[in-house]
């Protein structure tokens, strides 16, 4: 990490409009706009919370359905590809699942593998019917780029 507080990077808050459950189709609708991220330079490129899945389920048993493991679900897969590719870090919203837990997270991968995640923790609504609470707390991670912390929307 650079102690230069000048250093400065481009930022890429990437806003899709994720169909429900179509995680691979999702995923290749993002691709175009990671790719377009990285070609004007961006070194942290953000994605929407639940980017690959969407975020309003019927109940839980529906969200497990395309939940993934954090890290090496497919999504981090995908994603750890661009980082590793192109020397960027990416933070992207999916549905994660852990033992009988399904978290709405948020990770962070750069370009030498997993960082982080952080689980949401104050739930919304109906979220409360499919989601369990996050449990990490508010993390922050050390990075090239700076101190990274993340949050979800009802956490901010």
């Amino acid at each position: 990490m650079s102690s230069d507080s000048s250093t400065s990077f481009i930022v890429s808050c990437i806003q899709t409009h994720p169909k429900m459950m179509d995680v691979a189709g999702n995923v290749a609708r993002q691709r175009p706009m990671i790719e377009e991220a990285i070609s004007k330079g961006a070194k942290l490129i953000v994605l929407p919370e639940c980017s690959t899945t969407g975020w309003v389920f019927v109940d839980a048993a529906e969200a497990r359905t395309v939940a993934e493991a954090v890290p090496g679900g497919p999504t981090c897969n995908v994603g750890q590809e661009y980082c590793t590719k192109n020397g960027v870090h990416i933070v992207a919203g999916i549905v994660e699942v852990d033992g009988e837990n399904v978290y709405n997270t948020a990770v962070l991968l750069g370009p030498k593998g997993f960082i982080g995640k952080f689980r949401k923790m104050h739930l919304w609504a109906v979220e409360k019917n499919f989601y369990t609470p996050g449990d990490l707390g508010l993390p922050v991670f050390d990075t090239p780029l700076g101190r990274i912390g993340m949050h979800i929307c009802y956490d901010g």
